[in-house]
């Protein structure tokens, strides 16, 4: 075990038991592990150290509070955060399924039907956090993950969560979340039109006037 994955061991203390680093971090370094008490999977989010000592830990518990609040079939619900010395983390269910970005390398896109039914579920949970006030801050193909037709997102809001507390929140608002998950919808039609298409179209303009609230 490396040195870093010592320090997050010791951090996470008993209730949570390393496995093995993943290769895709997204905010960090990204581990999976078993939750002591129950056995299921976990997926445990480290902050890189040079990162972590520059967050204003009172300022990111109090984002991510609201963050753990959420409950939506859309949302990989975030199961607890912590920090000790320089090592601050998140941890969520270990997500089943594939992620959008794996399906996407492997197929080249989606079919009209499935672009629709991914768009609507990740729409629902994207307003399930707006209306709370948290903006996921970095949705991506990487974070959309697909299993037994149905899709949802994961990371939500911990982005904004940092960014709040490095005090450095510009651009993080729910027109960014839905220009965002456009992109997303863009690449799933890879290239195909239609009145999908248009909808993508108008979310992804550079006019406010058209763009989607």
């Amino acid at each position: 075990m490396s040195d870093f994955a010592t320090s997050l061991q010791e951090a996470l203390g008993s209730a949570y038991q390393i496995d093995r680093e993943l290769p895709l971090g997204g905010l960090g370094r990204l581990f999976l592990a078993t939750e002591v008490a129950s056995g299921r999977q976990v997926s445990v989010q480290a902050l890189p150290p040079d990162l972590a000592e520059r967050v204003d830990l009172g300022r990111f518990r109090a984002a991510v509070d609201k963050v753990s609040r959420l409950r939506h079939p859309g949302i990989l619900p975030l199961l607890a955060v912590g920090a000790r010395q320089d090592v601050v983390y998140c941890v969520w269910p270990h997500p089943r399924g594939e992620s959008l970005r794996y399906r996407l390398i492997r197929d080249g896109g989606l079919g009209a039907d499935e672009t629709v039914q991914v768009l609507h579920d990740v729409a629902d949970g994207l307003a399930c956090g707006h209306g709370e006030g948290v903006c996921h801050g970095d949705l991506r193909p990487d974070n959309i993950y697909l299993e037994n037709g149905r899709a949802f997102v994961a990371e939500f809001g911990i982005r904004s969560a940092l960014n709040a507390a490095l005090g450095s929140e510009g651009g993080m608002d729910a027109r960014a979340d839905v220009h965002a998950l456009a992109v997303a919808g863009q690449q799933m039609l890879a290239g195909r039109g239609g009145r999908i298409g248009v909808v993508i179209g108008r979310a992804l303009s550079i006019d406010p006037a058209e763009q989607f609230a």
